[in-house]
């Protein structure tokens, strides 16, 4: 059997083949139950509750926990009254650090090297089974509205739905909500799992006419202008252009950051800011102007979520239905010289909201969980609650007993989740983590400051600016061991 370590440093798309690959998972993931969770491998208990009539997961792509009201954020009302009435989990962290493993770990309760959905090119076996395809088989109507890019169909996230509904990027929380709150009313009668997810957190971020016109000494050119200027800059094979003045450089990247949609960017350079940004002149207005407009897009999302709980409480069905809100990854804006997400495996990319509302199991809610949790304990607590028993194996632990209040979760857990870059994954190998008892450790990368790898007590340390591996090397030796039988 080969172990997980051996075929993650290959290019991915000379992996073994989809069979083997279920059996390495078999073994690793009953392994890592045992290392890691105190339910052995397809365990589950049985909560003494009546099933949820309805399940609505929202998946917020791109946002980072701090940004939202019970993880220390602001400007979040409808996601705070969210935080009031259920439980929230402090120390949830991202399966990986983008889109396309860390929602295939949700779909399918597996740690991202098991279900093998890693790159582009690859797809979810047949063998392997989905939430909505449970979910649907045990007599749900499956709807999604989603957003496409990395969601999109062809990597298997559509299995199992009645219907998988691809949206234009943001629209779902603007143009489309009413699509969604009709779906709602017109299966009120019935019993649904409703999937939903949007770009709108995601970069680029919009609001460069309101940073131009808020900040007029940043001397920002107009659109106009900047059409212009890309249009005398850019090269004729589509690459960014090298003889670009420095000022035109950083106005054509701050643009980039601020404009609506993806489609509209100046091609004369960049999509990312690289991490020379950080000595332009106008850094720290930059890049605030870009938190700010990252903020904005998060409480469109809030307004959506807004919309979706009125209809509930509306339709008399909030007491009914089991909410799950959480993200993908976060985003980064050079806390650690690193901005946006991909190869970072910092606070700020990979710990994640993740909130359940269900008042027969949680109560009145407004309570607060310690314990490192992750995307794979969505799927087995999900289907513990209807009354299904999750497949074997599984990644992920499930979280009924903690949401009823029975137990916690044990602070000695361990989480391994996987940092990648797509663009550069032929390259830059995916890196662990390992996340146990407060403390963090980071297999080593140049980009990440320590090629031998870091160590951070998350406790004393949340902004992880103290590198611990040389002071307490018995405590990294420990988590590599922990990391090195996880993936054997």
């Amino acid at each position: 059997m080969l172990p997980l370590r051996r075929f993650r440093h290959r290019p991915l798309r000379r992996r073994v083949g989809a069979p083997a690959r279920l059996l390495c998972a078999v073994g690793a993931l009953c392994l890592a139950s045992s290392l890691s969770s105190p339910f052995g491998c397809g365990r589950a208990s049985r909560p003494s509750v009546a099933p949820p009539g309805r399940i609505v997961l929202f998946s917020m792509d791109t946002v980072r926990a701090d940004f939202v009201e019970g993880w220390g954020g602001r400007d979040t009302p409808h996601i705070r009254t969210l935080v009031e009435q259920g439980v929230r989990f402090r120390d949830s962290f991202a399966a990986s650090s983008y889109t396309l493993p860390s929602h295939m770990s949700l779909f399918t309760g597996l740690d991202p090297e098991a279900h093998g959905v890693l790159d582009p090119s690859t797809a979810l076996p047949q063998e392997i089974p989905t939430l909505a395809e449970q979910l649907q088989g045990a007599g749900f109507r499956t709807q999604a509205f989603h957003e496409g890019g990395y969601m999109s169909e062809r990597y298997g996230f559509a299995r199992g739905f009645d219907a998988y509904q691809q949206l234009p990027p943001v629209s779902l929380v603007r143009e489309n909500l009413q699509r969604v709150l009709d779906f709602m009313r017109e299966s009120a009668g019935e019993p649904y799992f409703l999937f939903l997810h949007t770009y709108a957190a995601h970069g680029p971020f919009g609001g460069y006419e309101h940073y131009r016109q808020t900040h007029p000494e940043r001397g920002l050119p107009s659109v106009e202008e900047i059409r212009r200027l890309d249009a005398t800059y850019r090269r004729s094979d589509g690459k960014p252009a090298s003889d670009l003045p420095e000022e035109v450089r950083t106005a054509l990247l701050v643009y980039n950051q601020l404009i609506d949609r993806y489609y509209q960017r100046a091609r004369s350079v960049t999509g990312r800011l690289r991490t020379d940004f950080v000595h332009t002149p106008h850094f720290r207005s930059d890049i605030d102007a870009v938190r700010e407009a990252y903020r904005r897009r998060i409480g469109e999302i809030d307004a959506a979520i807004g919309a979706i709980d009125a209809l509930l409480t509306e339709l008399g069905q909030r007491d009914d239905t089991l909410m799950i809100l959480t993200s993908d990854h976060g985003e980064a804006f050079f806390e650690h010289g690193l901005y946006s997400h991909g190869h970072i495996p910092f606070e700020e990319v990979m710990r994640v909201p993740l909130l359940f509302r269900y008042p027969p199991l949680t109560g009145a809610g407004g309570r607060e969980l310690a314990g490192p949790v992750w995307h794979p304990d969505v799927l087995p607590t999900v289907l513990t609650l209807v009354g299904l028993a999750p497949p074997s194996p599984v990644g992920g632990r499930d979280l009924t007993p903690a949401l009823a209040g029975d137990e916690s979760i044990p602070a000695d857990r361990a989480l391994f989740p996987l940092v990648l870059d797509i663009p550069l994954i032929a390259v830059k190998r995916g890196r662990r983590l390992v996340v146990r008892d407060g403390h963090k450790w980071i297999e080593g990368h140049r980009r990440f400051g320590d090629p031998a790898g870091l160590l951070f007590d998350l406790e004393s340390d949340p902004l992880e600016r103290r590198n611990l591996r040389r002071s307490r090397p018995e405590l990294a030796r420990a988590l590599v061991a922990r990391l090195d039988a996880y993936e054997k």
